[in-house]
């Protein structure tokens, strides 16, 4: 499940060197400790126009840096979207799970058959032998 703003933001400034509070974090992007404070509390989602800053200020790249921003963005999607959001993601991991399992059940059936197929016995010309056809019923007498 994907983290809120919140904890993201404050599972970022624990990972600065060293560490940064809110209110440190709050001073380095200016803005208020008030405003800071909310947003750290979940009551008010971050501008948008500031969450390239915050990621600079934080120094983050790649996909951290998307992350983040996204996260950012998300905050200001009512709760029953973010809500659905977080269910299609379970949906997407579970499904995700069931194809890595099959995939690993197929790799198994395929190294399953290769043995097979080395073990069965080959003709004189070293073709593997055709099976004989088949018995046919003989129709019931009448």
């Amino acid at each position: 499940m994907r983290l809120r703003f919140p904890d993201l933001l404050a599972l970022h400034l624990r990972h600065q060197q060293p560490p940064l509070s809110a209110n440190a974090f709050s001073e380095r992007v200016k803005v208020p400790q008030s405003t800071m404070s909310r947003i750290m509390l979940g009551q008010r989602p971050p501008d948008v126009e500031v969450l390239d800053a915050w990621a600079d200020a934080l120094d983050l790249s790649g996909q951290e840096r998307d992350d983040f921003i996204l996260a950012g963005a998300l905050a200001h999607t009512p709760k029953v979207v973010q809500d659905l959001l977080d269910r299609n993601e379970r949906e997407l991991a579970a499904a995700q799970r069931r194809i890595e399992g099959l995939s690993e059940a197929l790799t198994r059936l395929e190294s399953r058959l290769e043995a097979l197929t080395r073990e069965r016995p080959r003709g004189p010309t070293g073709a593997h032998p055709t099976p004989p056809p088949a018995p046919t019923a003989a129709p019931a007498p009448r």
